[in-house]
């Protein structure tokens, strides 16, 4: 505050008189800058702030979206959701003891507050070691993919699966995505069986029904998980002609 004194003097006739009077003149508050640090995600604290040439005793008065008031120099919303996006007014109020009140034209800043993504992987057919490439469907697109396996079955841009790189049994992956200040991933999983080829390595020649049970699986080039089926298989590897009418009988081989 700065205190001006002036004194006023008249005469009329030969006579004089004065008057003096104190004239204090107080600071309106100038405000230099309005500031947040957005753009937040949804959910973390988004901080608004004012610097200003104070005297006296210091009032703010912010205003913001949704009726939004706050009372302090640097206000806080803990816990942004995107509704709070938009333009945040603050005024700066100095109080002086006279009773004196000076009020600076309103500062503003923009904030923004990004809504936090959502991830969803669609579930994944079981594969086999010796299909094709699949694509993991995911939404949002446009993440990376990231993986525990040494061999990297999954693409980590495309999210392409490769089954012949992958491991016998569930295999996880992690997938990632940014947007502006948000991050968020999400766990998917695959599984892959061992292709077993059914291919045979030989024929069976012609039998009489007398001729004892003939052990199928000698004429395959893999056994693991192989089941035979069809008229004269006994068990899951054996045909035996025993007691057949004359013909011919076809034998399926499945692994």
């Amino acid at each position: 505050t700065v205190t001006t004194t002036y004194t006023l003097t008249g005469s009329t006739s030969g006579c004089s008189s004065s008057k003096t009077v104190a004239v204090f003149v107080s600071a309106t508050p100038t405000i230099n800058s309005v500031t947040n640090n957005g753009p937040v995600c949804q959910a973390s604290q988004a901080n608004l702030s004012v610097t200003a040439v104070t005297a006296g005793t210091v009032s703010y008065v912010w205003a913001g979206p949704n009726s939004y008031i706050a009372n302090v120099q640097n206000p806080v919303i803990p816990n942004a959701q995107p509704i709070n996006t938009g333009n945040y007014s603050v005024t700066v109020i100095n109080t002086f003891s006279s009773g004196l009140q000076c009020q600076s034209s309103s500062g503003s800043t923009s904030l923004v507050v990004v809504p936090a993504p959502s991830i969803t992987i669609l579930p994944i057919n079981d594969l086999c070691t010796n299909g094709s490439t699949v694509a993991v469907t995911v939404n949002p697109a446009g993440g990376t993919f990231t993986t525990g396996n040494p061999s990297v079955p999954i693409n980590l841009n495309t999210g392409v699966i490769t089954p012949s790189l992958a491991a016998i049994g569930t295999n996880t992956f992690m997938y990632n995505y940014v947007t502006g200040p948000c991050a968020a991933s999400s766990t998917g999983s695959f599984n892959v069986s061992q292709f077993n080829t059914a291919a045979l390595t030989n024929s069976i020649p012609n039998l009489c029904v007398t001729n004892p049970a003939v052990n199928l699986n000698a004429i395959v080039q893999s056994t693991v998980n192989g089941v035979w089926s069809g008229t004269g298989v006994v068990g899951t590897y054996s045909f035996n002609p025993f007691g057949l009418p004359t013909g011919i009988y076809t034998l399926t081989y499945n692994t």
